[in-house]
C-alpha cells in the first residue's frame, strides 16, 4: 500500500492494527524493524526480498514490536514530566554551524552509539537508546570522535601558521576547563565540548593552549602572546564565558 509516496503494510495486533512502513535499503544486509521516534514501526528491506518478507516478519516479531513501543511510550511520559531533556531533538553542534537534527533508532542490544553526519545535519543514535541513562556516554564518544578529527587538523593549521609546536594531542569531554597544556612534550588536551561553540570562540581556545607553549602561566606576557594571534580575545573570551552558562540540562550530563 501508499501513503504519500511511502509503501506500508497493516500488522493486526489483539487491540487493533499498526501501520508499518517499508524502507528497501541496498545497503541493508538483513530484514528488521526499526521503531523510530514518534513510535513509528519501519521495515527495512535488503535487495531480494519482497513486502510479504517482511509482513511475515513482523508477525512473527508482533511481540517485540508491541514490547518497544509501550517501552517507549511509558519513558516518553515520564520524559515529559522531567525539566531537563533525556531525548534532545537537537544538538548545537556550532562548529558546524548550528543544530543538527537528532534520530534515534532503538534496537535489543545493550549498546547505545551515536554517529554525527556532517552532511546531512543529522546525528543519528542507536542501541539501548530507551535508557536515557546511556545517550549522554554516547553522545559524549561521537564529540570525541569528530574532535580527534576536526579540531586536531585546526589546532595544526593554527600552530603552523604562528610557529608552535605542540606535542601530543587528545580530546576528552572536561568540567570546568576548555584545554590544558603539559609542560611535560607540550601535549595537548582538548574538551570536546568545543564542537558545541561557533569556531571563532573555538579558536580563541585553541589559540590559548597553544601560547600556553611558551607562558605556562596566566601572566601579562601570556596575554600578549595571546593578543598577537588573536586581538580580540576579551571579547572572544566574555563570550566564551556566556556559552559557558548556555550548557544547561542535557549538555551538561554529556561525559
Amino acid at each position: 500500500m501508499m501513503n504519500s509516496l511511502r509503501e506500508y503494510f497493516v500488522l493486526p495486533v489483539p487491540s487493533g492494527s499498526i501501520r508499518c512502513f517499508l524502507r528497501r535499503s541496498p545497503r541493508a544486509r538483513a530484514l528488521r524493524i526499526r521503531i523510530l521516534p514518534g513510535g513509528e514501526v519501519e521495515a527495512v528491506l535488503p535487495p531480494g526480498l519482497s513486502e510479504a518478507d517482511a509482513r511475515a516478519f513482523a508477525v512473527r516479531q508482533t511481540g517485540w514490536i508491541l514490547r518497544m513501543l509501550r517501552r517507549m511510550s511509558l519513558h516518553s511520559a515520564a520524559a515529559a514530566e522531567k525539566k531537563d531533556m533525556l531525548f534532545p531533538c537537537v544538538l548545537p553542534l556550532e562548529w558546524f554551524g548550528g543544530d543538527f537534527r537528532v534520530e534515534y533508532e532503538f534496537l535489543p542490544v545493550r549498546w547505545t552509539a551515536a554517529k554525527c553526519e556532517t552532511e546531512a545535519r543529522l546525528v543519528r543514535i542507536r542501541g539501548s537508546v530507551l535508557d536515557p541513562d546511556t545517550i549522554p556516554a554516547a553522545v559524549g564518544d561521537m564529540l570525541r570522535i569528530n574532535a580527534e578529527k576536526f579540531l586536531f587538523p585546526r589546532l595544526g593549521e593554527l600552530a603552523s601558521a604562528f610557529g608552535f609546536s605542540p606535542g601530543k594531542l587528545s580530546a576528552r569531554i572536561q568540567k570546568g576547563r576548555w584545554g590544558s597544556c603539559s609542560a611535560r612534550g607540550g601535549a595537548v588536551s582538548l574538551n570536546a565540548l568545543l564542537l558545541l561553540l561557533p569556531r571563532r570562540i573555538a579558536d580563541y581556545v585553541l589559540i590559548h593552549e597553544l601560547c600556553h607553549l611558551r607562558h605556562m602561566n596566566h601572566s601579562e606576557a601570556f596575554w600578549r602572546e595571546v593578543g598577537k594571534y588573536c586581538p580580540d580575545f576579551a571579547e572572544r573570551r566574555a563570550a566564551l564565558k556566556k556559552s559557558e552558562k548556555n550548557l544547561t540540562g542535557f549538555l551538561r550530563k554529556i561525559r
